[in-house]
């Protein structure tokens, strides 16, 4: 009886940190998809502001 108690909570102790570790893996995730997604942005904001200069560079 102590075995299968011991094994039941062992195999909920692996099923938390399973679960846990894609939570994990899922929040790292969406920060990547979000700093790549700034970056895109800022990147078409600093372009936006070259094209608009530029001609201002040409006398």
């Amino acid at each position: 009886m102590l075995g299968l108690f011991l094994t039941r909570s062992l195999f909920l102790l692996e099923e938390g940190r399973r679960k846990k570790e894609e939570g994990r893996g899922k929040r790292e995730e969406g920060r990547t998809q979000g700093l790549k997604k700034s970056m895109e942005i800022v990147f078409y904001m600093e372009e936006g502001r070259r094209k608009r200069e530029e001609p201002n560079f040409y006398f």
